[in-house]
């Protein structure tokens, strides 16, 4: 297994967290579509500084706002900002990500890119 050191290639503080995405994402993220993540877990803080990594892609972004949803509080302005059409497209995204789960709740996880 790759440390994230050898992932990322390039040096950072060991200390920070990350996130990691698939990389049809990250685009979204660098022009400004995607401005939040839906997350089952999550284990970062608001207003810190983390890394999301796709492979060999790193972007660095502030935690701005974290709050607790349930499937039901998903609104469709909650999906646009995940960079989804809709929230049915989104919700049946989170559903092909984690089939095995009954998810109930849902972490949303406002970002802004850091430049």
């Amino acid at each position: 297994m790759y440390s994230l050191n050898k992932i990322l290639r390039q040096p950072y503080n060991d200390t920070m967290q990350y996130i990691l995405f698939k990389k049809v994402y990250m685009p979204l993220i660098r022009c400004g579509k995607k401005t939040s993540t839906i997350r089952v877990n999550c284990s970062v803080k608001e207003d810190s500084d983390i890394m999301f990594v796709s492979g060999q892609e790193k972007l660095q972004v502030h935690i701005n706002k974290i709050r607790k949803l349930s499937f039901t509080e998903i609104t469709e302005r909650v999906a646009r900002t995940d960079g989804f059409e809709s929230k049915s497209h989104l919700i049946n995204e989170i559903k092909k990500l984690y089939p095995e789960r009954n998810i109930t709740q849902i972490y949303y996880i406002q970002f802004c890119l850091k430049t």
